[in-house]
């Protein structure tokens, strides 16, 4: 049987590529366009919240966010209910760059479908969106069994 993973991979490593091409002269690397999609659409989310909604570990998130930060992207403030939390917000700059990543990312989509029809298209994506799904389902599960947590808690 042919692993499923291998193209899906050789997609998601295309898209960063070219991620990385069309952001290099803003000063966005091709992983941070998922963050800017989450900060903007939600300010003052929390580092951990980005961590579960991307599915990165919280490292990989401080990492990136100190790259965002001092790009001027990005702004942290200690949460007044929780002193130990930082809570993101969008800057100027990550705000007008955001309908810039909402263009590019329906155009990178238009540019790899060119060759599916609509029919086929629709088949694509419920197939995806069930694969995503249940591999959500399957690390929420590792997770709780190895860690004790609830569902939803990754």
């Amino acid at each position: 049987m042919v692993r499923i993973m291998k193209y899906i991979n050789r997609v998601y490593r295309a898209s960063l590529i070219d991620r990385e091409l069309a952001f290099a002269d803003e000063g966005l690397a091709g992983q941070q366009l998922s963050y800017i999609l989450q900060i903007c659409r939600s300010p003052g989310i929390s580092q951990d919240e980005i961590a579960k909604r991307l599915y990165v570990n919280k490292s990989s998130v401080t990492r990136q966010l100190c790259r965002m930060e001092k790009h001027g992207f990005i702004e942290r403030k200690v949460d007044k209910d929780d002193k130990r939390a930082k809570k993101i917000y969008p800057t100027k700059k990550a705000n007008e760059i955001y309908p810039k990543v909402i263009d590019y990312l329906n155009e990178w989509n238009e540019n790899i479908i060119t060759d599916i029809d609509e029919a086929n298209y629709d088949n694509v994506v419920e197939i995806l969106r069930s694969l995503a799904l249940r591999s959500t389902e399957v690390v929420n599960e590792k997770v709780n069994t190895k860690f004790n947590v609830k569902a939803g808690d990754f």
